[in-house]
């Protein structure tokens, strides 16, 4: 009874293949195909080269082409040059 699901593709920015399939006893999709240099560590460096080579005002609107977003999130809070660690005043 189990509902048909569309198929995953890999997270790894720029790659267009099916991740791979969940374990037969359970558990959730990987979200990585067999690739074994496509995993988090890879990807999250990949996303900083891409943001890098971006040009400037751009780097959020990087997107992957199955839709990840690989930019910076202008929402996003960034550290103030202000505020030092350890200031309780």
């Amino acid at each position: 009874m189990s509902a048909a699901r569309e198929p995953k593709l890999c997270i790894y920015p720029g790659c267009e293949r099916l991740a791979v399939p969940p374990h037969p006893l359970g558990g959730p999709q990987p979200a990585f195909c067999d690739r074994e240099d496509h995993n988090a560590l890879t990807a999250h460096r990949e996303r900083l080269r891409l943001a890098a080579l971006a040009p400037p005002g751009h780097g959020d609107e990087l997107t992957t082409q199955s839709g990840e977003w690989t930019g910076h999130s202008p929402d996003r809070p960034t550290i103030d040059s202000d505020t030092t660690e350890g200031d309780d005043g």
